[in-house]
């Protein structure tokens, strides 16, 4: 919240929770406590966790409509800006009518196609290589890649070894690349070999350890990346 005061927002059109762990959530809360939001948007599964209720109660306690995730939604904010959701996470699969959670949270991450002038970015939440190997086969991500591929790619699972294959950084073929990890984190995050596919293809690296806080500034059929620490990407 301090951070996006300091930048300026007041209000936020919508919030889109990837998946329910907390790495993720666990700020949510407080952004709909603090600020006006006029839509939260989920994963459709549920996890029982302190972190999860307090968002969907601060959320439903101040009126913000919630929406369950569906594949093939497209939001048109403004005429220059979309977000499609490629993957809505969850498989369908139930146990007395509810979501069953047999894929786990971080395979039922939200994966987001946002386009500003021109300008895409994928947003990948927590999938692995095997979601990822699912989705290039699935209509919403063929009918994306007609279009292209992306500038800037948010790498999945904090740069874990088990995700951002090879074929799935050739299908989107990005620019840039963005991995948020902690400094000095104890699964060793990003790998190495994540790493190592990103710089043979000569993607640019910006990563919150190095770089801090990356901001992305789009403009006309333009962008430029933005960081608080270091000037330039790494490994590249």
């Amino acid at each position: 919240m301090p951070l996006l005061k300091k930048r300026g927002v007041r209000s936020l059109d919508l919030v889109a929770a990837t998946h329910l762990e907390l790495d993720h959530i666990g700020g949510l809360a407080s952004v709909v406590e603090d600020i006006p939001v006029s839509a939260l948007l989920f994963n459709a599964t549920w996890k029982e966790s302190e972190p999860a209720e307090r968002l969907f109660r601060a959320a439903l306690g101040r009126g913000v409509p919630v929406y369950a995730a569906e594949s093939g939604t497209v939001w048109r904010i403004d005429p220059y800006t979309s977000l499609a959701l490629l993957d809505a996470g969850f498989d369908g699969k139930t146990v007395d009518g509810l979501p069953a959670e047999n894929r786990g949270q971080n395979r039922h991450s939200l994966v987001l196609l946002l386009t500003m002038r021109d300008v895409r970015f994928l947003l990948t939440g927590d999938i692995g290589a095997q979601e990822e190997a699912e989705l290039l086969s699935s209509p919403h991500v063929l009918g994306a890649l007609a279009a292209g591929g992306v500038d800037v790619l948010k790498i999945a699972h904090h740069g874990s070894r088990g995700s951002t294959s090879a074929a799935w950084l050739d299908a989107w073929r990005p620019a840039d690349a963005v991995i948020s990890v902690g400094r000095r984190n104890p699964y060793g995050h990003p790998h190495p070999d994540v790493l190592s596919r990103l710089a043979e293809r000569g993607i640019r690296i910006w990563r919150t350890d190095l770089h801090g806080e990356i901001a992305v500034f789009v403009g006309p059929g333009r962008y430029t990346v933005r960081t608080t620490i270091a000037d330039s990407p790494a490994g590249t």
